[in-house]
This record gives structure tokens, sequence and C-alpha cells, in this order.
């Protein structure tokens, strides 16, 4: 009659094996185990914990389930096998794994640990905030754990607790190039473009081959106001190097036609939404000439709405990149004949400039994104206006500036659009400045700039209002950093953002005078702000990124209310404030104004589009077969 354990040598031996980490040897040996006394865990837990070491998570998962059963009592196992679900996509399995451990013992840090990260992974980002709470009071210097509270606040867009966490996390030794580049973007959403840029500076010195990180880098430079030196950032060189490098095997000859009928062109975002991208869009690819243009949708993020809806119906064909390679992905694009793919997305997130990488198209160009360059210059193309870009430019895109007749964009208005208001400071007796821009807009200069207009209109208010000032510690910030230039808090109204859009909109009959921030000027809050009567004061560009406040205000006739500098500025928002009947006569006539461009007119842009893309496709198309 066998026995019904393993002797202790045996134990030993294959427990030595395990904690070698030899798990060529530890398999058999635990195999064998599992044969001889399958009625003991040990076997069943080296052979599972050995395979989950090695990634064999299918294989792992029989073993596992059979440890856990074997030995109910163990917490540790259930959170193993937990772990072993979560890898094979079983979320459901596993958080019922980790709170059985977390039943067997209360505080187990690794399954609160993981179960704090599945939260995380399905955007619950509350329970998630609470898991690692739990888990930091237990475990006050565990560094990761810090590091994913921080995450999880992040989430919930509470950027000042979150940076909190994340500098906790680097106190306690955890110097890893992603909690660099997370604390970064924690900065930029507090409006701190200079420091943010810093500490990117830190996650590269970690990662410098690290092509996501430049692209953060770029986005947070764009963002960093003075002047800057004509040219590419050494990081922009650095980032189309690698991104280049890593796409050795690019497209050099395409099936499509080069003296096509119709132009297959593809679009290529993961703002496919109700999102500025996705309404854009849809403003006007109703009115493209389906005789001559084929649109095709190449989506990079799950998730649809009305807009997608609307989208798709003009569309000859939508596609999803979602989980594809690079390859993969450039490979679907290529089979579809694509003679130009546009990038959308620029270096914001769900961007697939690696699949641009690998030209699966014989033009490529961005647009709409963000107005600033890609960096690869495998992207050949970015979309301007007459307005958008001046001589001189051209050095700070690695990208050909391609104008399009008119406007930039097209604006989609809501159907029935909120009537314009009458000038507010007429019934209030006194002027109301405004800024619906997100924070990361707002830097020191900013901040600056708009408390010297307020020091120099004793009785006028500023309303700001986003995303970030639905957190009371961001409205905190907010208030000190107008105090440290003698601007009470009484003269600010700090708002969370409104969903619904028809009240969004509405707001603005509350603003006198829209403020736009700068160096990263608004689009969408610039145009709302337009169309609702409200003038928009904005900066002079560096050139740097397009100039799209600029080109913004030249559509509607108010080249005045483009200011060279900061002094400037502030002197003409102090004499505008004081011109209410000009105001007021303004008001009445911006709507009109944008309806008499193709910023209102989809059927317009959407002829000047298609046209300018024939004529970029006849220079620079001609595909080598």
């Amino acid at each position: 009659m066998s026995q019904a354990v393993p002797g202790a040598e045996e134990v030993r031996n294959a427990v030595e094996l395990f904690q070698q980490g030899l798990d060529a040897q530890v398999v058999p040996a635990a195999r064998e185990l599992t044969l001889r006394y399958p009625q003991h865990g040990l076997g069943w837990m080296l052979l599972g914990a050995s395979l989950k070491r090695q990634q064999k998570f299918e294989e792992a998962l029989h073993p596992m389930q059979r440890a856990a059963d074997l030995m109910p009592g163990r917490a540790e196992l259930h959170s193993n096998l937990g772990t072993t679900y979560y890898q094979l996509g079983l979320y459901g399995e596993a958080e019922r794994c980790y709170r059985s451990a977390l039943m067997l013992q209360y505080g187990h840090a690794d399954a609160l640990f993981n179960l704090g990260r599945l939260q995380t992974k399905q955007d619950r980002f509350v329970e998630a905030a609470a898991t690692f709470g739990l888990l930091v009071q237990a475990h006050p210097n565990d560094a990761e754990a810090h590091a994913e509270l921080g995450i999880a606040l992040a989430g919930l867009e509470q950027w000042i607790a979150a940076e909190r966490c994340y500098r906790r996390s680097i106190e306690l030794g955890h110097r890893d190039a992603v909690l660099f580049d997370h604390l970064s973007r924690a900065l930029l959403e507090q409006g701190r473009p200079e420091e943010a840029l810093a500490v990117m500076r830190e996650a590269l010195a970690l990662k410098p081959e690290s092509a996501s990180l430049l692209g953060n880098f770029l986005f947070a430079w764009n963002h960093v106001p003075g002047p800057v030196q004509p040219g590419l950032p050494a990081e922009a060189v650095r980032l189309d190097q690698l991104m280049t490098a890593a796409a050795s095997a690019a497209h050099t000859s395409w099936s499509c036609e080069a003296e096509p009928e119709v132009l297959r062109i593809g679009f290529v975002s993961g703002d496919f939404r109700r999102h500025p991208v996705g309404s854009f869009l849809a403003s006007f690819i109703g009115e493209a000439d389906k005789g001559a243009l084929a649109l095709y949708g190449y989506s990079t993020k799950q998730g649809e709405d009305t807009v997608t809806a609307r989208l798709k119906t003009n569309l000859a064909a939508w596609r999803s990149l979602v989980g594809l390679t690079a390859a993969e992905a450039a490979a679907r694009i290529a089979a579809d004949g694509i003679h130009i793919l546009i990038d959308l997305s620029g270096h914001t997130s769900h961007n697939r400039l690696d699949v641009f990488a690998l030209s699966p198209a014989p033009v490529q160009v961005t647009w709409l994104g963000i107005p600033a360059t890609t960096a690869l210059r495998r992207i050949g193309f970015m979309l301007t206006d007459r307005y958008n870009s001046l001589a001189g430019d051209e050095a700070s895109f690695s990208e050909r500036l391609w104008t399009l007749p008119e406007s930039w964009f097209c604006y989609v208005p809501l159907d029935p659009a909120p009537e314009v208001s009458s000038l507010p400071a007429l019934a209030n007796g006194q002027v109301t400045f405004g800024s619906f821009n997100s924070m990361t807009k707002i830097n020191d200069a900013v901040v600056r700039t708009w408390a010297g207009i307020l020091q120099a209109v004793p009785d006028a208010r500023l309303v700001l209002r986003n995303w970030q000032l639905n957190d009371a510690a961001m409205v905190q910030l907010m208030l000190r950093r107008f105090a440290a230039h003698g601007i009470a808090a009484d003269r600010l109204q700090l708002e969370g953002p409104i969903v619904s859009l028809a009240d969004h909109l509405a707001q603005y009959g509350k603003i006198d005078i829209a403020l736009d921030p700068f160096p990263f000027v608004g689009g969408t809050t610039s145009t709302e702000a337009l169309f609702m009567g409200v003038p928009v004061l904005s900066m002079r560009g560096t050139g740097r990124m397009l100039r799209l406040g600029e080109s913004l205000l030249q559509h509607v006739g108010l080249p005045e209310w483009i200011a060279p500098d900061e002094k400037t500025y502030v002197a003409k928002a102090v004499a505008f404030s004081s011109e209410l009947a000009h105001l007021g006569a303004l008001r009445a006539e911006l709507r009109g104004r944008m309806q008499a461009t193709s910023l209102l007119d989809g059927a317009r842009f959407g002829r000047q589009f298609g046209d300018t893309l024939w004529a970029l496709w006849r220079e620079a198309g001609a595909p080598r077969m």
C-alpha cells in the first residue's frame, strides 16, 4: 500500500529545485509527485507555480485549482490562482479568488494588490483607490502599492493626490521609468508643464530607448511657454530614429493604383466618438464626394457611441486595429489599397504611430490630433491653412506643411443650438472673462497674465471651467496660484464641467470675453466660444505648433484680438473690456461671421478637403509597384 504523503526527502528536493528557479527540473518532479500523491497539495502547488512562473498560464490553471481545493485554508494559493485567471483574461474568476484569499487572511498583501490592479484594469477606480488605500495603510513602506494607488487616483482625476503617491513611491526606492511618466502626467494636468518636462527627462534617463516616453516628452514639451529655438528638439530626432529602426520592414511598394478614379483615404484614430476629433470629422464626412473619395476608418480604441454610428454610415469600410501588432495593422491597411493614410492622434492616447512607421500607404498625413509635429518622417505631410502656419514655421515640423484653402477644420454645431445671449456685462455691471480650457494649458505664465488683467480691471471676474476642477484639491491649488498674484478668491469662479453639451454652451451666456491660454491654445473651446458670440483673446504663436488661435480669429475677421506678447495681451483685454457697445454688437455678429466661412459649412469644407487630398496625391502619390 502506497503512502498518502510524500516523504521529507522528496519534499525537500522538489522545494529546493523550485527555490533555485530550476523550472525545467521542477515540472517533471512535481508531475511525479501529483501522480504518486494525487490527494496531497504539494505537487500540484509546485507544478502550478512553476508553470505560472514560465507564463504557461493555461497549463498552470488546473494544478493551481487542485492545490487550492486540496489546501483550501491557504490564502496565498487562492491569490495565485486568481493571478492565473487574470492572466487568462478571466477577470470574474480572478476576483472571486482574491476575495477568497482576503476572507481567509484579512489584509493579505498580494491579494489586495492584485485585486486593486484588476479593479484599475476595469476602470473601477473608486474601488481600486479603496483597495490600495487599505494596502498602503497596512504596508506603508510598500513602494509599488503607493504607485498603484496613484494610478487609481489619476483614474479619478485626483491629480494632486496622485502626485503625492507617486512621489512617496519614488522616495521608497521605486525608480521606474513608467512611474516617472505617471508623475509627469499628474504635473501636466495641474498646469505645471516645466516640472512635467523635467520629470520626463528622468524617465528617459532610465529608459532612453522608449518611443512611447519620447512621444509623451514631446506632448509635454508643447505645453511649455516661452521662446523656443528653431527646429526640432533632440528628443524628436531620437524618436524618429527609434521608430524607423523598429520598422525596418516598412512598405516600399503598394497595391493601390497610381492613377485612381476613386482616391481611397484611411483615417486612423481612437477618437471616432463624442470627442473633438470625432465631431470635427463627422461635420463634413457625409458631404465628401463618394464618387471621388472612398473613406476608411481604422479604430484604435474599443467603445462606440452616436458619433461613431454617424461616422460609420459615411465610410466605405470600418476596421478595428485594437489588439493588432503594428505589422498586422499595417498589413490590414495595405490590403485595402489605401492611397492616403491620415493620422488623427499625433502624440495623444491610442495613437498608432508605430503603424505609420511601417508606411502602409504611399502618402501619409497628420491632422486634427494636436497641432504639432509627430517627428516621424515617414509621415510626410501635416495639413494646415494659410493662417495656421507662416513662413519659417516649417523648421518646427518633420512633416511638409500642406495648406487647406480655408479653415483647418469644420465645426458641427449642436442642433438645436442655444441662442446667443445678450452681453452679460450690461445686466450685471461688470465684465466677466472666462476660459473653458483644460488645466494642462493653464501654466504659470498664463496665470500671471490673466491675473494681470484682473489687477487692471478691478471689478472684473474670471470664470474657469474644466474637468480637473471637479477635484476640490485642484480648486484650492488654482486659488493659491492666483492669490500669489494678489487675486482674491471672490474674483474667481472655478467649476467642473457640465456634461450636457447644450448646458455647456449655455454657460457662455455668463462670459463677455474668452481668454485663450498659451502656448497650447484652444481649439474646440475657442470655436464654441465664437459660435456662442464670445470673442476670444489669443496669443500669437511661436511656430512650434500650428497657430490655431490666430487662424480662428482671422477667419471670423478679428485680427485685432491677436496679441504678440503678454504685455499686449493684458492691454488688449483691458481695452476691450471697456468697449461694451462694441462687445454687444460683436456678440450678435459672430455666429453669422462663422456661418459665412467653411468653419460651419460641412459641404463647403468637404469639397475643399477632397480637392486638397487629390492635389496632394497628384504631387506626392504615384506609388512604386
